[in-house]
């Protein structure tokens, strides 16, 4: 199924500000990042982040994302997966991130495809 979509799903900066102008996100907040995962996650200067949405469909890619972002979401962070209930790739990347580190978090459905987590918050002593 996702090799019918090879090549179809490609976004425009120009899109991208369009809809974050839509909705009211201010331009000097947003650093666009064009390029292939594999080839811009590396070179990123994140150190934390609080809402890692993930829409990579595929498993390479979702893998890819959370090898390089997941260890920046802070304690009490959120992840989302636009796709996780419809690509199967999706859902395969974090399962093996998942079980590789022995992650027990709770995924939960949004709406039937996306899902969200928490990371869990950092306890005080």
């Amino acid at each position: 199924m996702a090799a019918e979509y090879t090549g179809l799903c490609c976004g425009s900066l120009d899109r991208v500000h369009e809809v974050l102008r839509l909705v009211g996100v201010p331009q000097e907040g947003v650093t666009a990042v064009r390029g292939w995962f594999k080839d811009t996650l590396p070179t990123l200067d994140i150190p934390r982040i609080a809402l890692l949405h993930i829409d990579a469909d595929w498993y390479d890619s979702v893998l890819l994302c959370l090898e390089h972002l997941f260890d920046r979401v802070v304690p009490g962070g959120f992840l989302v997966f636009d796709d996780y209930g419809y690509w199967e790739g999706c859902r395969m990347g974090w399962e093996e991130l998942r079980a590789r580190r022995g992650l027990n978090l709770e995924v939960i459905n949004i709406d039937g495809v996306g899902v969200y987590l928490q990371v869990p918050a950092a306890t005080v002593n």
